[in-house]
């Protein structure tokens, strides 16, 4: 079997459990709430890509669970940044209906997020940083580890959490099952994703499989049973017959994960494609001349400069650029 074809399965039905967690997983009634952050990268490291590699880099996938049925209540694939950890505390905040008490380790733009999506007396928060010793046994070189830890420091941010409860031994824990699962996550290996969206769509589907297929060896059932969510297990036959299903819905269209595919290249390009340029002229007279000329035919033409600093005749780079980014553009929208 190709190896496209099963890429492309995979995005199908990526996508069809992230639409599907976004519409069960809602209105819980999760009293204790932990999240957590797990690395991972993209094409290359970081370091890497700071040199010229071709990749996306650092990939940090932000994760919510609920202490008491395990679930998932919500994910997030992005950067260690500011507005990623806002979008994804606010995700939570949508998806709970009663006041519940969260802890989070020591990333501070977590106290910022929380007060914004919960109000000041909507939520019990605690962040539980972890004290790490000095390892003089260790070397300089890159390790995946920390140091030994040698002690906690509980730290209540907002109104009363309940000390005996804050923790994030059930996040950490979800993430070793992530990493031991997903093979994506698998460190000194070259398993890791080459793509950013296929990414997303391997996480979307880990996370759905955990939440209503596999079976919780603590609870003896799955987290969505445990959360009220499901009566039974789902089966991977479950999930394909709704693969199956939304294929049909969408026959004609194209791939279920390619919204912009549907028109007919034998029907009029719609009002807003563009002409997207890319090439390896530089920033010369050359890209002027090529507009003019683009202009003298079309006048009404929309042209959107994506890059113009491709490596002379690299195809491999122009092709990563295109792969990486024609999605954000309109349906129709000509590279050249």
């Amino acid at each position: 079997m190709s190896k496209l074809t099963v890429l492309r399965l995979l995005a199908d039905v990526g996508k069809v459990c992230a639409e599907l967690h976004d519409r069960m997983v809602r209105n819980l009634a999760t009293k204790r709430a932990q999240v957590d952050e797990i690395w991972s990268f993209v094409g290359c490291k970081e370091n890497s890509k700071k040199n010229g590699k071709l990749g996306d880099g650092d990939c940090w996938t932000f994760c919510g669970i609920d202490a008491d049925s395990k679930l998932v209540i919500s994910y997030l694939v992005g950067l260690r940044e500011v507005e990623y950890v806002k979008t994804f505390i606010q995700d939570i905040a949508k998806r709970i209906k009663d006041r519940i008490q969260l802890t989070s380790d020591g990333y501070k733009p977590y106290i910022k997020a929380v007060r914004g999506a919960f109000g000041w007396d909507g939520i019990d928060f605690a962040q539980l940083l972890k004290l790490y010793g000095k390892d003089t046994n260790r070397t300089n070189e890159a390790r995946y580890s920390p140091s030994q830890c040698i002690g906690t420091l509980v730290r209540p941010l907002l109104n009363d959490p309940d000390k005996n409860h804050i923790s994030t031994s059930y996040s950490e824990r979800l993430n070793l099952t992530t990493r031991m699962t997903n093979r994506r996550f698998t460190r000194l290996t070259n398993a890791f994703s080459k793509r950013w969206r296929n990414h997303e769509h391997a996480i979307a589907l880990h996370y759905f499989h955990y939440n209503f297929c596999r079976k919780h060896l603590s609870l003896g059932m799955t987290p969505a049973m445990a959360a009220g969510l499901a009566v039974k297990p789902w089966t991977i036959e479950t999930i394909v017959a709704l693969l199956v299903g939304r294929e049909e819905q969408n026959k004609g269209c194209g791939r279920i994960n390619r919204e912009d595919r549907t028109w007919s290249e034998s029907e009029p390009l719609p009002d807003s494609a563009m002409i997207v340029l890319m090439t390896d002229f530089g920033f010369g007279e050359y890209v002027g001349v090529m507009k003019g000329v683009i202009f003298s035919i079309d006048p009404d033409a929309r042209l959107v400069d994506l890059c113009h600093d491709i490596r002379p005749q690299s195809i491999v780079e122009a092709s990563w650029i295109l792969s990486h980014n024609f999605a954000y553009f309109p349906p129709g929208s000509t590279f050249c």
